[in-house]
């Protein structure tokens, strides 16, 4: 933390990854509300707040109401973009989308996780746009998966872009005549799901993802949009073979490492089916040799190295933002 800088964290959840990358710049915390009302009372309460900030830091689009409120005449804002907010500002309708423009304006620097976020922000925030990818905050590299199981696994919430219905379809159609692969759907997305099947296991939300990272050999995030995907390097970490589309953040990468066979141009049932069939068809040794290489990248995506990314690129833009605010 820099004393000399005062930052106030404005929170929505916080997620626990966007919760460790503000602890390494600042302890004050304001939770801006989940509800609209809660975000209403808090926008109020902060027009009445006396206290100060150099810099707030936003934890997402829905912090952004509360955060001018809270701003005085140099107070800078960072908005921290690892959410949907910029996929689904085109869909949303008019009037909420010229607020949610003219909210933006305020906004000084905008840190994304992903280059599929920077594109999809650069279409509206036109200053810098910083990069900092996430960590895998259930990664456990002690974790061997059994990499010769037909166990498939999905994480996710329970929004519908992340494309578990796809994936539903996709196995549907592999097991048709037979039971061939397991499907374990951990995360709200379960709730979602009204299917049942034996071979279907609608886990819901968890703590302890490892029991699922050692039996299953595949993960599958056939998402329409994910602006990176912290749950792909966790199961990378336990050596499971991912399959993502090319619309998860994590995708780049999959290509510096030379793995775009992991990636599907779409979410189509189809797609997927094939996609499965293609990985778990492949021979033994093919799939330890990828599963060695998915756990070594794996490794640079740990909490220590993303932190100090993290608390590095921070420093980096609120030393040019009040630099150029004293110039």
């Amino acid at each position: 933390m820099n004393p000399e800088i005062k930052t106030l964290f404005i929170y929505y959840a916080p997620h626990p990854i966007h919760s460790a990358f503000a602890e390494t710049v600042t302890s004050e915390r304001y939770h801006c509300g989940v509800s609209f009302s809660e975000v209403l009372v808090n926008f109020i309460k902060g027009l009445f707040k006396r206290e100060s900030y150099d810099v707030l830091f936003l934890e997402s689009g829905t912090c952004l109401p509360v955060a001018l409120a809270l701003k005085k005449s140099k107070t800078k804002i960072v908005l921290l973009n690892a959410d949907p907010l910029f996929f689904e500002l085109p869909k949303i309708n008019f009037l909420k989308r010229k607020i949610l423009k003219f909210l933006i304006s305020y906004v000084d620097a905008v840190i994304v996780n992903s280059q599929l976020n920077q594109d999809l922000a650069s279409k509206y925030f036109h200053k810098k746009i910083y990069t900092v990818r996430p960590f895998g905050l259930n990664s456990n590299f002690n974790i061997n998966c059994d990499i010769a199981s037909s166990n498939l696994l999905f994480i996710g919430n329970e929004g519908e872009y992340k494309g578990f219905n796809s994936l539903l379809e996709a196995v549907e159609k592999l097991n048709e005549d037979k039971t061939l692969y397991d499907l374990y759907i951990v995360g709200s997305s379960a709730d979602r799901i009204t299917s049942d099947y034996d071979w279907l296991h609608k886990e819901g939300f968890l703590h302890d993802l490892d029991p699922y990272f050692r039996e299953c050999s595949i993960y599958i995030h056939p998402a329409e949009y994910e602006s990176f995907g912290a749950s792909i390097i966790e199961a990378m970490a336990a050596g499971l073979i991912p399959i993502i589309t090319k619309n998860c953040g994590a995708s780049d990468v999959f290509k510096e490492n030379h793995l775009e066979f992991l990636i599907m141009d779409n979410n189509n049932p189809e797609t997927i089916k094939n996609k499965i069939t293609e990985i778990y068809n492949q021979p033994l040794p093919w799939k330890k040799d990828i599963s060695k290489k998915c756990k070594e990248i794996s490794l640079d995506y740990t909490k220590e190295t993303q932190l100090r990314k993290f608390k590095n690129t921070f420093d980096e833009i609120t030393a040019d933002l009040l630099e150029n605010d004293n110039g």
